[in-house]
């Protein structure tokens, strides 16, 4: 082993450390300073908040306390029914569909939709006249199933009937 009788002189630290470190030290006491200094700003908002809210509830009347508490209650029903309107299925897709392949020489006079179910009566002008619309129910592939019932001739030369329907669910949904 050898000994070193020369002593050496000690190695600098590089200056690009030292500025480091001085400019780490303020950052810190910089944050520290800057976080008390928003917890007093937080304070003294929250003391200013709480004063303008016992001013307003001092300066109110009865009448604005009553008015107030009647256009919360109008805001509660309105945001009810929103909610019901947002959860509300339309079924007006419905009728422009028996309005496109409804026969021109057929009158319903009832509509009872039970989904996907919608039962018919109504009169056609004669049996050509429903046969044909019983026809056109049958080739459309919204329809799945078709039953005509209770056929009955009028004394003016009219058919009485009910069709009972089970439509797709596409066709109530809203467009």
């Amino acid at each position: 082993m050898a000994i070193d009788i020369i002593p050496k002189p000690p190695e600098e630290e590089p200056i690009w450390l030292n500025i480091l470190f001085y400019i780490s030290i303020g950052f810190l006491i910089s944050v520290i300073l800057i976080y008390f200094l928003l917890g007093h700003l937080q304070r003294n908002s929250e003391e200013i908040l709480e004063g303008i809210e016992i001013s307003l509830q001092v300066a109110q009347t009865s009448e604005e306390r009553e008015l107030e508490n009647s256009v919360l209650q109008y805001k509660r029903k309105i945001d009810d029914f929103a909610i019901i309107f947002s959860q509300h299925k339309t079924n007006s897709g419905v009728f422009p569909f028996f309005e496109e392949i409804t026969h021109p020489e057929i009158q319903f006079s009832s509509f009872q939709l039970a989904k996907p179910s919608v039962t018919l009566s109504g009169t056609a002008e004669n049996f050509v006249a429903l046969a044909q619309q019983l026809s056109i129910f049958q080739k459309n592939p919204k329809v799945s199933t078709v039953n005509l019932s209770q056929i009955s001739s009028g004394e003016d030369g009219n058919v009485g009937f009910i069709f009972t329907l089970t439509l797709l669910p596409e066709i109530f949904e809203f467009k």
